[in-house]
């Protein structure tokens, strides 16, 4: 299995091998997550995916991320009580 985005027929086959479809939203959430350097909160990253599908939803992207975490495809990370950021698994998180 594999634990990036960057390498997209592999998020893919990792939704499909979960049982799950590769619909357009998730496609398009993944896109995004696969070309930032940062780690985004959800509010970050839907005005992001927005520029690429103007008819998603802030609870689609939401959805989204709990399915792509949940199939280990990224990781949620609580860096402040009011902000949760998103950063892919194999990325190592500087501790300051």
């Amino acid at each position: 299995m594999v634990n990036t985005l960057n390498n997209e027929p592999d998020f893919k086959q990792v939704l499909r091998d979960a049982g799950l479809r590769v619909t357009p939203q998730r496609a398009s959430v993944i896109t995004i997550l696969s070309e930032t350097d940062d780690h985004p909160n959800v509010e970050e990253l839907y005005e992001k995916v927005r520029k690429l599908d103007d008819t998603i939803s802030v609870a689609t992207v939401y959805r989204t991320l709990s399915v792509l975490e949940n199939v280990g495809l990224v990781r949620k990370l609580v860096l402040n009580l009011s902000l949760i950021h998103i950063s892919e698994p194999t990325r190592r998180t500087p501790i300051s």
